[in-house]
């Protein structure tokens, strides 16, 4: 794997205006003016060395059609006449000393029709070809949606949280389905609900709350199975459940969680990001919190800090407004400025360390924050969105994920033209992906990156380098889009 040199040349200069074709913003990033500086590729951080359901067609030209969930939180309907059944079950995890906890009202989160595009078993559809065009879920409505390493989590409209994909080895199963073991089969698990938690409090196992947001996480590439999930209720506590090798749940230890289990914390989480073997928590006062592994600065706690069990403050970094993680990379923005943390062998932290991993957050400090919408990470590579629309990336560029029209990894970049000139609202991520999806004012969505499963719904099964229009029938934009290394989930 070829490190930077200390120098980059071909890097793009991000524009010096607005794009005069971007009218409109979502609420969520609407312009703070300002001018917006230049995207060197040198900085100095603290271093360390190193409505009509459209009919798809698969990669064998068959027709195919997705299922439906009913407005009961627990099925997903029948798929077309012989095709394979995608179902999410009815039953409830057998547990003993199940208690009912006090009742709740539930989110009033407006829901969004479910698109998905890809590997189908992650899903937990076992027919055996991809998924190449954006398929509706019939009747789905659903609030939030995460895509993970071979598995994806939902929460429909009532709060309810379900899960499903593929399990390698039932002995290698760690949680993050947040389903008990004898709930799991090796193979396709279809969805099933996310039913019962664990309150430490209580020393009890309890029906699970209405849940408002899932993260899904990304898969050890030296552990099979060693993932983790996270999900937050409507009253802002954080459950985590799977793979505790390093950490990365934050309740004080080291061990696995089958079903989710409450982070203890004084405040409401507002947002979360999760990686391979790491955890940020974005609290109500714009404090940030980290757990897991450290082993790359990727919860910024500096050299001598191999890993942390449970939750501990990013203390150089306040005021913050949006987190986001790569494999083992961390991205901070806050009223500041954006500062990047962890690895950077391909350059994704979007300054030039030579590969060397940055141990402490690194603040930016040529990019004018105001006029910054987000800052995202996908595995390996990272993009900043800008008020105007326009998109500056960096990191690892093997599958074209960049989207710069070649295959070179770069320190910085920027995604030149846009299609029709239109700007870019909504980036959609993972941090086990190794495609990004845009989002723009027109409500379009294009995709570039690795798409060996036909995750980037756009018909066919190969890579791109550029941006190219997904095939997605939809009559609102989509509002989130979440990917993953083998499929997408459109909402």
């Amino acid at each position: 794997m070829p490190l930077f040199p200390t120098s980059q040349t071909g890097v793009t200069d991000f524009p010096t205006t607005a794009s005069p074709t971007v009218i409109t913003y979502a609420p969520s990033i609407a312009p703070s003016g300002g001018d917006q500086t230049e995207f060197p590729t040198t900085s100095s951080p603290t271093t360390a060395g190193q409505t009509e359901s459209p009919t798809t067609l698969d990669q064998t030209g068959s027709p195919t059609i997705l299922g439906t969930i009913s407005s009961a939180p627990s099925v997903i309907g029948e798929l077309a006449t012989d095709a394979p059944t995608l179902s999410i079950g009815t039953e409830s995890p057998t547990i003993p000393d199940q208690t009912e906890m006090p009742t709740t009202d539930p989110p009033t989160v407006p829901g969004s029709p479910l698109y998905f595009a890809g590997a189908a078993e992650a899903v937990g559809d076992d027919q055996d070809v991809d998924i190449v065009t954006p398929t509706l879920v019939e009747d789905a409505t659903v609030i939030d949606v995460s895509a993970g390493s071979r598995y994806s989590i939902v929460v429909l409209e009532d709060g309810t949280a379900q899960s499903a994909g593929y399990i390698e080895a039932e002995a290698g199963y760690t949680g993050h389905l947040g389903v008990p073991g004898t709930s799991v089969v090796e193979g396709v698990n279809a969805f099933q609900d996310i039913a019962v938690v664990y309150n430490e409090v209580d020393d009890e196992v309890t029906n699970a709350p209405p849940f408002t947001m899932a993260f899904a996480g990304a898969e050890s590439e030296t552990s099979t199975g060693s993932i983790h999930s996270l999900l937050i209720d409507k009253d802002g506590n954080a459950w985590l459940f799977g793979s505790n090798a390093k950490g990365q749940l934050c309740l004080g230890d080291f061990d696995d969680r089958l079903i989710p289990q409450k982070i203890p914390l004084d405040q409401p989480v507002i947002s979360a990001a999760i990686g391979n073997e790491h955890t940020i928590l974005l609290l109500e006062d714009g404090t940030i919190y980290g757990c897991g592994s450290n082993e790359a600065g990727q919860l910024g706690l500096g050299d001598g800090v191999v890993a942390v069990d449970a939750p501990r403050q990013i203390e150089d970094v306040t005021d913050v407004v949006q987190v986001s993680a790569g494999h083992g990379s961390s991205y901070i923005k806050s009223t500041g400025g954006l500062y990047v943390t962890g690895s950077n062998l391909y350059g994704q932290l979007c300054i030039d360390t030579g590969g060397a991993s940055v141990l402490t957050p690194a603040l930016l400090d040529d990019v004018n924050v105001e006029i910054v919408a987000s800052i995202e990470g996908i595995k390996s590579s990272a993009y900043i969105l800008f008020n105007d629309g326009s998109v500056g990336a960096c990191g690892r560029n093997n599958y074209g994920q960049l989207g710069d029209g070649s295959n070179e990894d770069r320190v910085r970049t920027v995604i030149a033209p846009l299609p029709d000139e239109v700007g870019i609202e909504v980036l959609g991520v993972g941090p086990s992906s190794d495609s990004i999806f845009f989002v723009n004012q027109n409500g379009d969505t294009y995709a570039t990156g690795l798409n060996d499963n036909g995750q980037l719904g756009v018909g066919d099964a190969d890579d791109r380098n550029s941006l190219t229009l997904v095939l997605l029938e939809i009559d609102d934009r989509p509002v989130k889009v979440s990917a993953s290394d083998s499929h997408t989930m459109f909402r």
